[in-house]
């Protein structure tokens, strides 16, 4: 019996992706669905300089790492 229908996993970076996914991949078998969405980590205040195009690419980057880590799990 899944303790998830669906997890939203959210990754800000490449090693965060990577500690996400390992966290949760001993919890797989009982997770019906992943989502795993893109976020971006702001400091207070703080503009955020990236170009669009940056951050569209991070994200594809970051989230190939899930897609990765996920699909042989």
């Amino acid at each position: 019996m899944p303790i998830f229908d669906h997890v939203l996993l959210p990754v800000a970076t490449e090693d965060d992706a990577e500690a996400t996914c390992a966290a949760l991949e001993p919890h797989l078998e009982r997770v019906e669905r992943v989502t795993a969405v893109h976020v971006i980590e702001k400091r207070e205040g703080a503009v955020d300089k990236a170009p669009p195009e940056k951050r569209r690419s991070d994200a594809a980057a970051y989230l190939s790492v899930v897609e990765a880590r996920l699909e042989d799990a």
